[in-house]
């Protein structure tokens, strides 16, 4: 059926109007950033007296309709209240927290616009402290605040023993599974700074609260096995140095270095228990290290076999992925460790008492029995 021709051009020209009528409020329009005057916010003691019990509600609506003013942010970078100079940010955030201080969003959102945006770190650190008081099992708010101190306040670097104390702290509040990652965190801080024995006396708080044969008693255990080694080495280093001041000819073993005088020197004090050199009869005797190995002397330097062999073994794991990529680009596995290395493999050398072995699948670092027994508390 055609249409009359009077009614098809009325409606060409309708439709006409209408496109020109939808176009018309874009002429002329300039591209603005919405803003949001937060100028006006009230205190945290204000906000809840205003919300008439719905404290949790206005605070969402609140931050939501603030979401236009962080754009403005990231373009200028400033949210000074010209009127009193305060942070407009800090003061919204405040006010959020105060509202509802369960609310983790809040605290994640302060951290990026007042940390990341703005670089006011101070005002982060205080909110995400505060937030401790109302959520003291949070984990991520114990991770975010350690982000702070160790990148934006270089906290280790500048007074390691109060960072590891944050960190015991923290562990405190964690269950197994949490207080695992902290316990990483903390022995890596201390393979990082070389503190003498420091965390001793809470690694052996921490096993007496351990159980025997869980995994969380092995870690502590390999955990005070390697400090203890690092600290063995380092005295004997600086045992091997005073020696060096008194005698031309370089020493060929470590028992030479034991001389009643260089012992007094590294140890002032008395030789205390952990220690690497103990007297027998008064005279000084090398002890073996806390994996069971004599400590030695290796180009010129002291070192723990059996801490040694611990580090070797991590390079295993690159070896058996290189593995694997091969066996997955060729469709073969190699069924020996020379097939292996002649297929691509490659593998460094290793300390003594540590070879390379093929198990299976993968390849292991395998490590000969030491010939003294391994240290153990219940030893001890």
């Amino acid at each position: 059926m055609r249409l009359p021709a009077a009614t098809t051009l009325l409606m060409l020209l309708v439709g006409a109007g209408l496109l020109a009528w939808n176009g018309s409020r874009f002429v002329g329009a300039q591209p603005k950033i919405r803003t949001k005057d937060l100028d006006f916010l009230p205190s945290p003691e204000v906000a809840r007296a205003f919300s008439l019990g719905h404290h949790n509600t206005l605070a969402k609506l609140r931050w939501i309709d603030s979401f236009a003013y962080f754009e403005l942010q990231l373009e200028r970078k400033d949210d000074t209240v010209s009127s009193t100079g305060e942070s407009a940010f800090e003061r919204l955030y405040r006010m959020l927290v105060g509202l509802d201080p369960r609310f983790l969003p809040f605290y994640e959102h302060a951290s990026l616009n007042l940390g990341g945006v703005l670089n006011r770190h101070e005002a982060v650190l205080s909110l995400l402290s505060g937030g401790l008081l109302t959520l003291p099992h949070e984990r991520q708010l114990w991770r975010m605040i350690a982000t702070e101190l160790q990148v934006n306040f270089k906290l280790e670097e500048r007074n390691a023993p109060a960072m590891d104390t944050f960190l015991a702290t923290w562990a405190d509040t964690e269950n197994d599974e949490g207080r695992q990652e902290v316990w990483d965190w903390k022995k890596a801080m201390a393979r990082r700074q070389y503190r003498d024995m420091a965390q001793m006396p809470y690694w052996e708080e921490q096993l007496r609260l351990a159980k025997p044969g869980t995994q969380m008693y092995d870690f502590i255990i390999e955990t005070m096995r390697e400090q203890l080694a690092r600290y063995g080495v380092e005295r004997l280093t600086a045992a091997l140095a005073a020696w060096k001041r008194q005698h031309p000819i370089p020493a060929t073993a470590l028992e030479e270095v034991l001389d009643p005088a260089v012992v007094r020197s590294v140890f002032p004090d008395g030789i205390p228990a952990y220690a690497p050199i103990y007297l027998e009869n008064g005279v000084p005797r090398l002890r073996a290290d806390p994996f069971g190995y004599p400590y030695a002397l290796v180009d010129g330097r002291p070192v723990s076999p059996g801490w040694e062999a611990l580090i070797a073994r991590n390079q295993a794991g690159p070896a058996s992925q290189r593995l694997e990529s091969i066996a997955i680009r060729t469709g073969a596995w190699p069924t020996t460790l020379d097939k292996a290395v002649a297929a691509g493999v490659q593998l460094g050398g290793l300390p003594p008492h540590c070879h390379w072995s093929l198990s299976g699948k993968a390849i292991v670092v395998e490590v000969d029995p030491p010939p003294f027994p391994d240290w153990n508390p219940s030893t001890q």
